[in-house]
């Protein structure tokens, strides 16, 4: 939420931080693909779910390389 440029990123990071929770965040390179995001995805929920860990993942509009990514999110947070 918000227009680029505004410290959204700066922001989040900064938040987090103060709260003492972990920032996860997916940086997207060349080849990175639905596996690779499936992974990402995994380590997450297992580090929030099962270890019991305070998470917060930043997602920027940037990062999305693919549709699904933003659907698969959506799901998550719809469904829990």
């Amino acid at each position: 939420v918000g227009v680029g440029g505004s410290g959204r990123k700066s922001t989040t990071t900064l938040a987090t931080f103060v709260v003492e929770y972990q920032l996860f965040q997916i940086e997207i390179a060349k080849g990175y693909g639905l596996n690779e995001w499936h992974e990402d995805m995994k380590t997450l929920l297992m580090s929030a779910g099962a270890k019991f860990k305070n998470m917060v993942f930043l997602f920027p509009d940037t990062q999305i390389a693919n549709e699904t990514f933003l659907e698969e999110v959506s799901s998550i947070l719809n469904t829990g």
